[in-house]
């Protein structure tokens, strides 16, 4: 083989391997579900990002669904995507495991943060209990459950979720204990933040707005 020919192999190969590699979830990025039947997800890019522009389709097969369960396990469907069609047609293959979930994981610092946050919260529980007692702290718990359930509800269902919520926080901290994880809205329309989830690589989709 003469240089001139390994020359143009080798820019060949770089300019194939970039076309490959041009996409990825090196950013977060938000998209929609454009539709979902049971096996197959399309999520449609509502903004451009440096992973993908903005109108491309995520195409997804599901690998397993784990309903939600008792003890406040939520509902978890785990993907791999294959194929992102772009907004001229043109396909391309992925390879990429891919968990929808109704809410984020939580990092390492956002957990200690978190155990801070109980930590600190029993302890003004207790004294709460000793100084005002145990119906207004459920009072107060009450009508902060109610409120971030009515924020997070669908329009049409804010009643009826803050019905629930105040439930929930009146009767603190039984549901804590017996009740079911949150529930996954896969609602054609949905709005869904895609990110990194851990340096591993894994990619996990919340949902963050209902429609």
């Amino acid at each position: 083989m003469n240089m001139k020919k390994f020359y143009i192999l080798l820019l060949l190969s770089i300019v194939y391997s970039q076309s490959v590699l041009a996409y990825g979830f090196d950013s977060k990025f938000k998209s929609t579900i454009e539709s979902y039947d049971g096996r197959t997800l399309k999520l449609k890019v509502s903004e451009a990002s440096t992973s993908f522009p903005e109108g491309a389709v995520l195409v997804a097969k599901e690998l397993e669904h784990n309903p939600r369960k008792h003890f406040l396990r939520d509902e978890k469907i785990n993907f791999e995507f294959y194929e992102v069609i772009l907004p001229d047609g043109h396909k391309e293959k992925l390879q990429q495991s891919f968990s929808l979930r109704p809410r984020s994981w939580m990092s390492a610092r956002q957990a200690g943060n978190a155990a801070i946050v109980t930590t600190g919260g029993v302890l003004a529980l207790t004294i709460d209990m000793l100084v005002v007692g145990l119906p207004v702290v459920r009072g107060g718990k009450a009508i902060w459950e109610a409120a971030w359930e009515a924020k997070e509800a669908r329009h049409g269902e804010k009643v009826k979720s803050a019905a629930k919520g105040f439930l929930t926080g009146a009767l603190f901290p039984l549901p804590e204990l017996i009740l079911k994880g949150k529930a996954l809205d896969t609602h054609e329309g949905n709005i869904i933040s895609v990110h990194k989830a851990n340096k591993k690589g894994n990619v996990l989709g919340v949902v963050i707005q209902k429609t």
